[in-house]
């Protein structure tokens, strides 16, 4: 994928969609981190995010919980820190997705390895990283009728309109 062209932040004017002049790293989502009980690391989106893939948007409201794909802290030494800039807008994309089981878990999975590439990351991290979530992501996607619920008003795909 190439940012700009298969991928861009960018907003709605009216019922148009405009895509951002800006690089992608003005985009990176705005969050809070906090703490689940069990101790677990989560964030939390502090305003609507939108993001065009191809001819979609995918549309995150405020409010949604996320973790930047749970790279293992073992792993952190060979792919990098879950937080790092290159893979940050990648990570919540594919937590998105994942969460609200808005695309396969195939396509998922293929989106997260086009954004990775769009951001910059070199051809072995971010393969590095695609083989993780193909060979681990199975064990959280498909989401539950119940996880399914908490994200149906938070998490949209919306068709482009420009």
């Amino acid at each position: 994928m190439v940012y700009g062209k298969d991928v861009c932040c960018g907003h709605y004017e009216g019922a148009k969609w405009v895509d951002s002049k800006l690089p992608w790293y003005f985009h990176l989502p705005k969050v809070q981190a906090s703490l689940y009980p069990d101790g677990d690391d989560v964030w939390f989106l502090l305003e609507d995010f939108y993001i065009r893939i191809f001819d979609e948007v995918l549309l995150i409201k405020a409010g949604f919980d996320l973790d930047f794909t749970s790279i293992p802290r073992l792993c952190w030494t060979l792919i990098g820190h879950p937080l790092g800039v290159y893979k940050q807008l990648a990570g919540f994309i594919h937590d998105a997705l994942y969460a609200s089981n808005a695309k396969s878990r195939h396509v998922s999975d293929d989106i997260f390895l086009g954004v990775l590439e769009a951001c910059g990351n070199r051809w072995l991290v971010r393969n590095e990283c695609w083989t993780a979530v193909r060979s681990f992501g199975g064990f959280v996607y498909p989401k539950t009728a119940e996880e399914l619920k908490k994200y149906q008003d938070i998490v949209y795909v919306l068709p482009i309109n420009k």
